[in-house]
């Protein structure tokens, strides 16, 4: 997807990362994909895995 800084009109360049779940969900979903503007030197497996660590932290903090 293209995307533009609205304060300067240059193009932001992102990546969209497609993960594949071992088991679906329970809204049956068998994938997530994120959407991210970080530099393509943080690989996609470590972007996955801070997401669900920060998931985690938020499903701790909710009960």
């Amino acid at each position: 997807m293209d995307f533009t800084n609205p304060g300067t009109s240059q193009p932001i360049q992102t990546w969209r990362i497609a993960l594949r779940l071992p088991s679906s969900t329970r809204d049956r979903d068998t994938s997530m994909v994120f959407m991210t503007n970080l530099p393509a030197a943080i690989a996609a497996v470590q972007l996955c895995a801070l997401y669900r660590q920060c998931r985690k932290i938020e499903m701790h903090l909710r009960y």
